[in-house]
């Protein structure tokens, strides 16, 4: 039996006169009491400016219950505006959800401090009834008043409802009689509720901020927004980024095109990792390569052709999505700070603990090489991981060239009782380094506009936190910085996690509501670094921040001198070098930091490395027959099992005084290819020998081996016969001048005789018969 007219609004009134008393009692739902555990700051994120519906999306698990998501809220109000606050009721229960009401809450007293903001956040949601929602109006019925949503009386299972509110700013009962006393942050919330008579009552809340602005007077302070430029992670074999991976980030809804789409021609700051920018040049350059080839054109250069081979199958003939991105993205870096990362961005405390610290110098200086492409880039800003830059750390990238450093205010604490300007100065070793302090309240903030960041957990009833919701705490936390001290311009720096990907409304309506703020001015970080820096506070050099195992970064420096070794003996040595630093790098990423699959990954890397370092080898086998003579030489088959081109030497070391070793001229051996190389030797005596064969670089760097083979050296018999003959012709000549003697025959001249037997004298001390005489001894 459906209700009459009056029963109707005596019920309408009821409910509404239970429902103010509650909310000013701070009952059950709504006491902190009942708010369950409190949700860390960065959590429990509030509302922002009019936002669309991207930025409703929550960013959290949504639960199997009814619940809000907030879309829009007021960031900042004046008493010529409205404060408008939208989203929609989520019934994602299996149950419809009976009666339900929406109330709109306000604090209306002064948040005066940070910690505040983040009370309210976690927990807020006593305070004044603004505006409550309605139901359909009958026909005949009062009109509700302006600006209040309209609510059905069911929301079914699995479904939702929008909603908005609406209300004059000048009818909220603000102050406006001492506008630089009383302008500042409020909290707002807006309520959901079943019917009371049922078991649903109360379901859920969604705090948020608002900024009230009756035009003080005050000196904005100014924020610096830091992104990275967040482009894919699969490398290949040449150090550098894939071709469809590229292509794909470049495309919609990829990382590289939403940072476009969010940033715009605005004040962001962009960290560029030298990797990205290199691995896109090479491969548009390879792309090109390819289409010129099939057009019937020849290739430019013998380089190009050798760089599409090593590119294999990620080099694609076409990659329209990332020319187009490319093009674009140099066209808005032309007006905008931009920082430069090492190569790979790596982890920065890592890598200056291992025994990889060589590499940091030369992995800056790729960085710096950006100048090419973006003349006002800046290279003499390091940015570690959060937490993570100590003592050891930073006495490495002074070193490194580094004259910045990006550090948190939990590591650099400031003795203020505000928050102070992000530019100081740290005492270390040697000489001080320079540093820009992220605030973290904002840096977690911003950090959980990504959909895929780690959430905590949340107070009882409270809805999850929307981008929306985030945005406005941001533009809260900003109102709050100025309002300590209104004369006193800081300023801040806000800082994005690595791999940070957003949606690009969300990040544009980020951005647009920090631009419209009148109480904060957006900047780049240059005219952040360009401020005067000076020690202050104390720093925390525990670093205590998450890094990757120092242990493991050890277990890949033991190949280095292996692979440094075979690349001396490639074609390019020097490129060969550097493509190996970069593979190091690539794997000392920040990117890896907490990833299970780090230690595998470095594992079968290290495999395969020191398997490519060892393709190039002497075969070895049985005993090699030599016939010595005072030069000869012996053959040494060499193959090269890698797929590049190597230029060797090989080189022979007998193990004992029978047998002198030399060392070959040098020899080109094809990819995949094998070659006979001839090592000249000197045989000194007979015997087995022991011998060890080395294959050489050019620079005379081992490359493979020594290799153990056996030489049976043996005398060269042709030159024995003719010492065996010269000798007999001495003894017979000898003895015919004897017997000539002892038969009476004519005399032979004393000169004559004494001539012969030095003949035979000199004959029997020749080198080839005191080979006869060895032999004998031996046998």
């Amino acid at each position: 039996m459906n209700p009459t007219r009056p029963q109707r609004m005596v019920r309408m009134f009821l409910l509404l006169i239970i429902g103010s008393a509650l909310t000013f009692a701070g009952v059950p739902a709504l006491s902190s009491a009942q708010a369950g555990t409190t949700a860390p700051t960065r959590t429990a994120t509030t509302p922002a400016t009019q936002t669309n519906n991207t930025a409703a999306q929550p960013t959290a698990t949504k639960p199997a219950t009814s619940y809000l998501e907030l879309g829009s809220v007021s960031a900042g109000i004046n008493p010529d505006t409205k404060l408008e606050v939208s989203g929609r009721i989520v019934n994602n229960s299996d149950s419809d959800l009976d009666k339900p009401r929406l109330r709109l809450l306000m604090k209306k007293d002064l948040l005066r401090s940070r910690d505040q903001l983040a009370d309210w956040a976690a927990e807020g949601s006593a305070g004044s009834i603004i505006a409550s929602s309605h139901p359909k109006p009958e026909k005949d019925e009062k009109k509700p008043e302006k600006g209040t949503p309209e609510v059905p009386d069911k929301i079914k299972a699995h479904s939702t409802h929008d909603f908005r509110f609406s209300i004059d700013a000048d009818k909220l009962g603000l102050p406006t009689f001492n506008p630089d006393s009383s302008w500042g942050p409020r909290g707002i919330a807006v309520q959901l509720s079943g019917d009371p008579g049922s078991d649903q009552g109360l379901r859920s809340y969604a705090p948020g901020f608002t900024t009230w602005y009756p035009d003080p007077n005050l000196v904005p302070s100014k924020i610096t927004t830091l992104l990275p430029v967040a482009g894919p992670t699969e490398v290949e074999s040449d150090g550098l980024l894939s071709a469809d991976s590229l292509e794909a980030a470049a495309g919609p809804d990829g990382p590289l095109q939403n940072l476009l789409d969010g940033t715009g021609a605005s004040d962001v700051t962009w960290s560029i990792d030298p990797q990205l920018i290199r691995s896109i040049q090479q491969r548009l350059a390879e792309a090109e390569q390819a289409g010129q080839t099939e057009d019937g054109e020849a290739p430019q250069s013998p380089s190009a052709e050798a760089s599409e081979q090593a590119a294999g199958e990620s080099a694609v003939e076409d990659l329209p999505q990332l020319r187009r991105w490319y093009t674009t993205f140099l066209e808005q870096s032309k007006n905008r700070s931009l920082i430069a990362t090492p190569w790979a961005d790596p982890d920065l405390r890592a890598l200056s603990h291992s025994r990889l610290a060589d590499i940091l110098k030369p992995a800056a200086n790729e960085g710096d090489s950006l100048k090419d492409v973006f003349p006002g880039i800046r290279s003499d800003v390091a940015w570690p991981s959060p937490g993570t830059a100590d003592t050891e750390t930073l006495v490495s990238l002074r070193k490194a060239g580094y004259q910045n450093v990006i550090v948190s205010d939990e590591q650099q604490q400031s003795p203020e009782s505000f928050t102070p300007t992000g530019r100081a100065s740290i005492d270390i070793p040697g000489r001080n380094i320079d540093s820009l302090i992220t605030d973290t309240t904002l840096s977690d903030l911003l950090g959980q506009l990504d959909p895929d960041a780690p959430r905590g957990d949340s107070a009882q009833h409270q809805s999850p936190v929307t981008p929306a919701q985030q945005i406005s705490r941001i533009a809260a936390e900003t109102a709050a910085i100025s309002n300590e001290r209104t004369s006193d311009s800081r300023s801040v720096l806000m800082a994005a996690p690595r791999g940070f990907s957003a949606d690009p409304a969300v990040i544009r309506q980020l951005v647009t509501t920090l631009e419209d703020a009148p109480w904060i001015e957006t900047q780049g970080i240059d005219d952040l670094t360009d401020l005067n820096a000076e020690v202050s506070g104390s720093y925390d050099s525990s670093a205590d921040g998450k890094s990757l195992p120092v242990s493991t970064l050890n277990d890949l420096s033991e190949i280095r001198d292996e692979v440094s070794n075979y690349n001396s003996a490639l074609d390019d040595p020097v490129a060969a070098d550097t493509e190996f630093r970069r593979r190091l790098l690539g794997f000392s990423a920040t990117h890896w930091v907490g990833n299970p699959e780090w230690p595998a990954k470095v594992t079968e890397f290290s495999t395969a490395t020191a398997k490519a370092a060892g393709s190039i080898r002497a075969v070895t086998g049985s005993t090699v027959t030599l016939i010595t003579g005072d030069k000869t030489e012996i053959p040494i088959q060499v193959e090269n099992g890698s797929d590049r081109e190597a230029n060797i030497k090989v080189a022979l070391e007998a193990q004992t005084g029978q047998l002198r070793g030399g060392t070959s001229q040098t020899m080109a051996i094809q990819p995949g290819g094998s070659a006979r190389v001839t090592v000249p030797v000197r045989g000194v005596a007979n015997g087995d020998v022991k011998v060890w064969i080395s294959v050489l670089s050019q620079t005379g760097k081992v490359v493979a081996g020594p290799a153990e083979q056996t030489v049976r050296v043996r005398a060269d018999w042709e030159n024995i016969g003719t010492a065996i003959v010269g000798g007999l012709l001495a003894i017979v000549l000898i003895a015919g001048i004897t017997k000539t003697v002892m038969g009476g025959r004519r005399k032979v001249p004393e000169t004559q005789l004494a001539a012969a037997v030095a003949e035979s004298e000199k004959r029997l001390d020749t080198a080839e018969l005191k080979i006869i005489a060895e032999r004998k001894d031996n046998e």
